[in-house]
This record gives C-alpha cells, sequence and structure tokens, in this order.
C-alpha cells in the first residue's frame, strides 16, 4: 500500500513522531504537506502541457461602464493585450456619440482596460460600446493559473514551419518575439500555441498529489521537519500568550498600588485625627479630673459639713424649742392651778388670779421664744437645703464633664474604626496584589518552560529539515533529463 492520500501521509509522519494525534493537530500536519508540495514546485515543478487558440481577434460592442476612479475590463477574459495598430472605438450606448482618447478615456493596451477622465465628457457610471481588436503579437494566460513559468512555446498555423518561438513572459501575458532582428508576424484568427510550462504541483487530498510517486518517503520527511517548525512556532507563540499574560497581571499588582496607597493615606488621616482627639480627651481628663476634685470638696464642704453643722443647730433650736414648750406646759399647769386656787379660795382670789396671769404671760413668752427658735431652726434647715443643692450642682458639672469625655472618646473611637476598615482595606488590595504577582510569575514561569519546549523542537527540526531537503535534492538531481535541442518540423 502506497502513502498517497493526505491521511497516509499524515498518518505516517505521525508515526515517526510518536504522536497519536494528542500533540500535533490536524491544522498543523495538514500545512505541513501543503509546505512541502510548495517545496516540490519550487525545485520540481510539475511539466504541463496547453493549447491556447486565438479566436475573436475582433470585437464589437463590448459592453462596459464607465469609472472615473478605477480601470475597468474591457475584454471578458481579463489580461487580454490589445493590438496598438487598430486603437478602440469607444461610443456612448446608442452608438451615437465617438468618444476621444486621451480627452474622454485612456487604454491599458497590456491588460485590456478602460479608465474615464473626469476631465472629459462621458461622465462616470455611463453605459458605454467599445469596439476593439486583440493584440496580434501576444495573447493572454489567464486560464493558467497554475502556471509557475513557461518553458517552451510553439506558434502553429497551417503551412508554417514548426518551431520553437522566443518569448517574453510579463504577468499573465506571453509576447512572442523575433528570431535574427526579423519583423514578429501577425497573428491570425484561430492560430494555435503550444505551450510547455512549469505548474505548481496539486496538493493530496482524497487522492494522491500530482508529484511523482518516488517523492513519497520525502514528503513524510519533509512533514515531519515542517511539523516540528510549526510546534516550535506554537510553543513560542504560548510562550508570548504567557508574558502577556504576566504583563497584565503585573499591571493589575501595579494598578492595586492606587488604592492601597489611598487607603494607607486615609488610614493615616484617620489616625491622625484620632490622636488629635485623644490629645483633645486628655487634656480635658486633666480639666475634668481638676474639676470632679474641687466639685468633690465643695461637695463635702457643702453638703457634708456645712449641713451638718446647719443641721447641728437646727437640732440645738429644736432641742430649746422642745426645753421652750416643756416650760410651757409647766407654766400652763400652774396656770391651771393658780386658777384652781382663784376659785376655791375666793378671799385671796386677787392674788391667784395675778398669778394665774403672771403664768399665761409667761406662757406666752414662752411660746413666743419656742416660736422664734423654731423658726432660727427652719432657718438653719433651709440653709443646709442650700448647701446640699449647691453640692449636687457640683455633682452635675462634674457629669457633664463626665459626659463630654465620654462624646470625645466615642469619636475617637470611631476616627479608629475607619482607620481599621482602611488599613483592613489596603490589606486585601495588598492580597490582590500579592495575587497577581503570584500569577505573573506562573505565567512566567510557564513562558519558561514553553521556550525550552519550543527550543528543544527547534533542534529537532533543523536536523529532520536538513535530512530532508538532502533526499529532497537528491530526488530532484536523480530526475533531471539530459539536454535537449530545439528542433523544427516541416510543414504538414
Amino acid at each position: 500500500m502506497g502513502i498517497d492520500t493526505l491521511a497516509e501521509i499524515t498518518a505516517a509522519a505521525r508515526a515517526e513522531l510518536a504522536d497519536t494525534g494528542t500533540v500535533f493537530s490536524a491544522a498543523i500536519m495538514n500545512q505541513a504537506v501543503y509546505e512541502v508540495v510548495a517545496d516540490i514546485s519550487r525545485l520540481a515543478p510539475r511539466e504541463m502541457f496547453a493549447v491556447i487558440t486565438l479566436d475573436n481577434l475582433e470585437v464589437e460592442d463590448a459592453a462596459v461602464t464607465s469609472d472615473e476612479s478605477a480601470w475597468v475590463s474591457i475584454v471578458a477574459s481579463t489580461a487580454t493585450p490589445l493590438d496598438r495598430s487598430n486603437p478602440p472605438v469607444v461610443t456612448n450606448a446608442a452608438g451615437t456619440t465617438t468618444y476621444t482618447e486621451f480627452t474622454d478615456y485612456i487604454i491599458d493596451y497590456v491588460l485590456g482596460r478602460l479608465y474615464t477622465l473626469a476631465s472629459g465628457s462621458i461622465g462616470d457610471g455611463t453605459s458605454l460600446l467599445v469596439d476593439y481588436h486583440k493584440s496580434r503579437v501576444a495573447f493572454g494566460l489567464s486560464a493558467l493559473t497554475d502556471i509557475i513559468r513557461i518553458d517552451r512555446v510553439m506558434w502553429l498555423r497551417s503551412g508554417k514551419i514548426q518551431e520553437f518561438d522566443t518569448f517574453q513572459k510579463w504577468g499573465s501575458v506571453c509576447w512572442l518575439t523575433t528570431k535574427d532582428r526579423l519583423t514578429q508576424a501577425n497573428f491570425l484568427e484561430n492560430d494555435q500555441f503550444y505551450v510547455w510550462y512549469y505548474a505548481e504541483h496539486t496538493v493530496p487530498g482524497a487522492s494522491a498529489g500530482s508529484y511523482p510517486a518516488y517523492m513519497a518517503d520525502v514528503v513524510v520527511k519533509g512533514t515531519v521537519a515542517y511539523a516540528l517548525f510549526a510546534k516550535h512556532r506554537e510553543r513560542n507563540l504560548q510562550a508570548v500568550t504567557d508574558v502577556a499574560t504576566s504583563r497584565t497581571a503585573l499591571g493589575l499588582a501595579l494598578y492595586d498600588a492606587v488604592p492601597i496607597q489611598a487607603a494607607i493615606a486615609a488610614a493615616t488621616t484617620a489616625l491622625t485625627s484620632m490622636s488629635t482627639v485623644l490629645g483633645t480627651v486628655d487634656a480635658e481628663a486633666d480639666a475634668l479630673v481638676a474639676a470632679i476634685t474641687t466639685a468633690l470638696g465643695k461637695v463635702t464642704t457643702h453638703a457634708e459639713t456645712e449641713a451638718d453643722a446647719a443641721l447641728d443647730i437646727v437640732a440645738t433650736r429644736m432641742g430649746e424649742a422642745v426645753t421652750a414648750l416643756n416650760l410651757i406646759n409647766a407654766e400652763l399647769l400652774l396656770a391651771n392651778t393658780a386658777l384652781d386656787n382663784l376659785t376655791t379660795d375666793l378671799p385671796v382670789s386677787g392674788d391667784y388670779y395675778n398669778e394665774a396671769i403672771g403664768r399665761v404671760q409667761h406662757t406666752v413668752g414662752l411660746v413666743q421664744e419656742a416660736e422664734a427658735r423654731l423658726t432660727a431652726a427652719q432657718v438653719q434647715v433651709a440653709e443646709g437645703n442650700a448647701r446640699t443643692e449647691m453640692g449636687n450642682t457640683f455633682v452635675a458639672e462634674g457629669q457633664q464633664r463626665i459626659a463630654k469625655l465620654l462624646s470625645l472618646v466615642q469619636v475617637a473611637l470611631a476616627y479608629a474604626e475607619e482607620a481599621t476598615r482602611r488599613l483592613d482595606a489596603a490589606n486585601h488590595y495588598m492580597a490582590l496584589g500579592n495575587l497577581f504577582l503570584d500569577q505573573a510569575d506562573g505565567y512566567m514561569a510557564g513562558a519558561d518552560r514553553e521556550i525550552q519546549v519550543a527550543d528543544r523542537l527547534l533542534v529537532d527540526a533543523r536536523e529532520r529539515h536538513a535530512d530532508y531537503w538532502t533526499h529532497l535534492q537528491s530526488r530532484v538531481e536523480s530526475a533531471k533529463g539530459g539536454a535537449r535541442a530545439d528542433t523544427r518540423q516541416l510543414p504538414v
């Protein structure tokens, strides 16, 4: 069984590469075969033969649409040269107006094209009719789509000596030249040209390619070499991709530096504000301690010492009031006794009466004294209450200062929490940055591995390509024929 089809060639190449189909893709293998066929086409192109018949050398009323910005093909088959000795005739679609070359249009005689001049009278997008003559010293090669170069040309006409003619190929046009400086004869209708030319080989597919069968093993060798080159390029490109991804990760890490700096700056601002507030707290605390000490001293003075003294006086006054009341009771008893005596012993009633009246008056005095004592006690009680109220005022002042201190402490705590949040954000971004840096390191390490593999593939590819090229050149040299001489045949 030969190695002819694309599937057979790639299978043989995979066997050389020890690949079961998982390392080298079908696209790589197929492209490698195409490159080998291109090499064969350069060193040992396909030998082809074609017959070109000249017909319709004179054409009338070829329909063309004018274009003031592009060349328009006049000839149905592109790249057909025109006869300069018979310039084309260009008219409007009705054939009533004939236009002038170089005034209204210009002609490309080599490729058979027309360009409408904007300064002329045709106008853009106008329907035209063109009468033209094909060249009688050149013919087009546009039908030979696979041509690389022409080897020989023979001009055939009844009664003409059959010989290989001299020619000049330019683009897709073949020009016959003269020998011995003679005038070139013109072609006639239905003249034929035999063209021997070299063409590109067809690439194998479901059937074999056009190259000789003895090139089969060379094609496999070349496929292996080019597949290794392609794999080398693929791994190098993967390394480039990994480096680009690493740069992206590094860029993300660098991008994170901005919010990190912003978060740290915000945390620093919050900490500074907290420090300022804590300084105020410290000063307020010192003032509070002093104020509380003073207030407590005043509380002690007013609420304890002076209040106690006032209470002692109240107690004394109350005691005196009680004594006065007791005296009142005693005097009232004596007054009652005097009254009783007054009733019993009327003869001496005046004395008892006066005694009773004196006792009552003395009692009234005692009552008034007791009342004065009670009033003095009330004054002392009011004074004690006032001292106590003053102590309460100092206590309230201390409580207000404590509340202010607590408020400042709360503000300081808020700044501390803000600083903590900012620092947490900075740590978060730093963690992300470290993650991106780790990713960048991983991609760079992957790129290094890809480059190492690519280098080994390149070494193998170069060795195999050198072996393949040697075999290809050897087969090409061995297939070359001997020298040839131009021959001339007499007319039939």
